[in-house]
């Protein structure tokens, strides 16, 4: 029998599923100080509402679940440089289908074709996971858990399923491929979590001490190259040895250019990152950008930005949208930095995540520090506040949207609509509609 985890425990779980792989790149936000992600939303492979093929709607379920506010009369831009695997929204929800011998609680999801996968935690009884039919919410198979494993995150990556699930402790990680049409485990193999990702056909992992990288066949599940040196994570990897940086290509996992000198005394934990720009990295207190040749282009005195000994924080993260600019945490705050050596500083105690491009700008999220319950939309490259969304969770970015305790608002902060739960409730956004489960009566609906 397993107990219900513990409030660290599901607090440990939001952290490792911010930070867990998606279908093409790593995910940054909620691994580099950011606001603690919501633990009723998940990543999910989207789906384009245009293309829906499933049956309409049940006109006759459930027409008070919906509060309708200001939808938008037609669908609004998608959020430039989305993640490929983020929901999209619908605009009019209405029940699809509801099952009432669905127990457990929902932890993470994803759509593949017209199926849904489900990772789902229980109260009592062994943990596993089920896919449903988009169409119908009829289950399709089931996989039981081993009884000490939590699940974590499902996740599809080129044509593949991939279920994440950790020991009681939170201590132990593991990713294991699943068969679609079974559910039968085609290989397992345990994992650096959240130092894991897939990228075109590789699961790839860093170790907990950055010092290996290596690439997993995702057919096997086994190793099929391994490069050893001083890692850094952002856009790409940097293997630095003997004074010298070499960004590695994720395609090829081979060298792109000729090595860069960065001298010396290159500090072993320092960050760095990999822009279209070249690279940049921290020495001797210095931020220093180099281009693809190996020639600095900027240079910034980090000690401007801290009164005692510089501070920077475990990784640069880059703004998405942007090949020039990233932040990086000194001494408790964020920069946003160019390539070129300009910075601009964040409010004390904001930490933003970047999340893509709106009206030819990047923007970010980032949770208030002085009103509670309230996240901000902000442009990532003046720093200045956009709009504000009021919400007890932390909103999932949606390609159109965001989606936070079972509303969804737009990108200007306009609410769109509510599906009115109670408190044994959770939400989830999965392709293109919203997974409702109540916990209390095992009843799960499927809104679209």
């Amino acid at each position: 029998m397993v107990d219900l985890v513990t409030p660290k425990q599901t607090a440990l779980v939001a952290h490792l599923r911010a930070c867990v792989f998606s279908a093409s790149v790593l995910v940054l936000a909620g691994c580099s100080g950011g606001a603690s992600p919501d633990t009723a939303s998940t990543d999910v492979t989207s789906a384009d509402p245009a293309e829906d093929t499933i049956a309409p709607p049940d006109p006759t379920g459930a027409p008070d679940a919906v509060t309708l506010m200001s939808p938008p009369s037609a669908p609004p831009p998608l959020l430039g440089y989305a993640d490929p695997t983020a929901p999209t929204l619908p605009l009019h929800p209405q029940l699809g289908w509801s099952q009432t011998d669905l127990a457990g609680e929902p932890v993470a999801a994803t759509q593949i074709d017209q199926m849904l996968v489900v990772a789902v935690r229980a109260s009592s009884g062994p943990n596993g996971i089920v896919a449903l039919d988009r169409q119908t919410g009829e289950t399709l198979w089931s996989l039981e858990a081993d009884e000490s494993r939590i699940p974590i995150e499902v996740a599809t990556a080129d044509d593949a399923l991939l279920a994440v699930s950790a020991d009681s402790s939170f201590e132990q990680t593991s990713i294991a491929r699943l068969d679609l049409a079974t559910g039968q485990k085609l290989w397992e193999r345990s994992s650096p979590l959240p130092l894991a990702f897939v990228y075109r056909g590789r699961l790839i992992e860093r170790s907990q001490d950055g010092q290996t990288l290596r690439s997993i066949d995702l057919k096997t599940g086994e190793d099929n190259l391994e490069l050893s040196g001083r890692l850094r994570s952002g856009l790409g990897f940097v293997t630095t040895s003997e004074g010298a940086a070499t960004v590695i290509d994720f395609s090829s996992l081979e060298p792109i250019g000729e090595p860069i000198p960065l001298g010396p005394t290159l500090d072993r934990s320092a960050p760095g990152i990999v822009l279209d720009t070249g690279i940049a990295t921290v020495q001797d207190d210095l931020l220093i950008s180099f281009d693809p040749s190996g020639t600095p282009i900027g240079q910034i005195d980090l000690a401007e930005f801290s009164e005692g000994p510089v501070d920077v924080g475990p990784m640069l993260s880059p703004v998405i949208g942007s090949d020039t600019m990233f932040t990086l945490f000194v001494a408790g705050s964020v920069l946003t930095f160019t390539a070129a050596g300009n910075s601009q500083p964040w409010q004390p105690g904001i930490f933003p995540s970047s999340i893509g491009v709106q009206d030819e700008r990047p923007i970010g999220i980032a949770e208030s520090t002085t009103e509670p319950n309230e996240f901000e939309i902000v442009d990532m490259q003046t720093t200045a506040g956009l709009c504000t969304v009021n919400t007890t969770t932390q909103p999932t970015v949606a390609q159109n949207g965001l989606f936070a305790a079972g509303a969804a608002f737009g990108y200007d902060c306009q609410q769109w609509w509510q599906i009115n739960t109670g408190a044994d409730t959770v939400t989830l956004a999965v392709g293109a509609g919203i997974l409702v489960a109540n916990t209390s009566d095992n009843t799960w609906s499927y809104y679209r």
